[in-house]
């Protein structure tokens, strides 16, 4: 009988203390994006990111994220019939891990990484020289990629911390059925704050 409460208070104190640990956080954060499609030169993106922590072990957490690209455009591309502008949306839900390291009393550095989703459009504005009236179109794609991260904290409060990021997502095979699928990356500043409870 010894042997058997020994035993369970091996394993169950020990998820215990895990569980007592456990800790929440939600953050928002403002995304500053360059974006690069194939080399082509793409202005920036001004977004934000919304996070939900969940921790699993001490300095590990898994997450869960929403963010995206805004409404950035492509320069205006010239060929011998026109010239045409590519405007690029999209909307990235992320799910991955951070590992939080080096934490101090104020300081502190993480990574993170995933898998993300997309949902993007493209609008595509055309004009032909004066010879015929310009146009638009619209396509509309969905799929996967990954995100790789990593920053510093902090804190503020016992309950708030300030976060600094710098965050590489690339999404994979936008328009695959087409004849010319292409990579969508991003490579972002993130600023912003996190709420523990």
């Amino acid at each position: 009988m010894r042997y058997i409460l020994l035993v369970l208070s091996i394993l169950l104190v020990p998820g215990t203390a895990l569980a007592a640990e456990a800790e929440q956080s939600v953050s928002l954060k403002l995304v500053l994006d360059s974006v690069d499609v194939d080399g082509a030169d793409f202005d920036g993106s001004y977004t934000l990111a919304g996070t939900y922590s969940y921790s699993l072990a001490p300095g590990w957490s898994v997450q869960a994220t929403i963010s995206g690209i805004n409404k950035s455009e492509s320069e205006w591309q010239y060929d011998n019939t026109g010239s045409y502008r590519i405007t690029i949306n999209s909307l990235d839900l992320m799910a991955g891990a951070r590992y939080d390291f080096f934490q101090s009393d104020k300081w502190g550095f993480f990574a993170r990484g995933g898998l993300l989703y997309y949902r993007m459009d493209l609008d595509l504005d055309e004009e032909f020289y004066g010879i015929k009236a310009g146009g638009s179109a619209a396509a509309d794609d969905n799929g996967f990629g990954f995100y790789l991260g990593g920053g510093s904290t902090m804190q503020v409060r016992s309950d708030i911390k300030l976060v600094a990021e710098l965050q590489f997502a690339s999404r994979r095979d936008v328009l695959g059925d087409s004849s010319q699928p292409f990579d969508v990356n991003t490579l972002g500043i993130l600023l912003g704050g996190e709420y523990s409870f």
